[in-house]
């Protein structure tokens, strides 16, 4: 997996917009523990950006290795979440928005993770 940290790419100190305008600029997804990246009004589906927010609390260990071992998971379909916002949560349910172009609109699903799955527990239209 490449990782590049707001740190090294000089960007330490920028805004939200600046992090997610350089996230789209380098094709990457953008991983945060900062939940205002999930405000629809800010920051939306339709602009191609890939946004993962996890949730900061909690510390178990568990949990955080299923969260990181379905991120690497994700690597492989790179260029699908690149128009994604997703959330992961500490209980391992992960709330997935995305912009389907033909349709002209957003969709959401949640899902939860398995030791060893993922399942579809909802799947809604945005």
């Amino acid at each position: 997996m490449n990782v590049l940290t707001a740190a090294e790419n000089g960007k330490e100190t920028a805004s939200d917009r600046e992090h997610y305008a350089e996230a789209k600029r380098l094709g990457r997804i953008l991983l945060t523990h900062d939940r205002d990246f999930l405000d629809r009004k800010k920051f939306s589906t339709r602009d191609g950006t890939g946004v993962v927010v996890i949730d900061g609390g909690g510390q178990d260990l568990m949990k955080l290795s299923q969260i990181f071992r379905f991120l690497l998971l994700m690597r492989r379909g790179h260029d699908t979440w690149t128009t994604h916002i997703m959330e992961i949560k500490m209980d391992g349910t992960i709330r997935v928005r995305w912009w389907e172009k033909a349709e002209g609109r957003e969709f959401e699903s949640w899902y939860k993770l398995g030791t060893h799955y993922l399942v579809e527990i909802d799947g809604d239209e945005g």
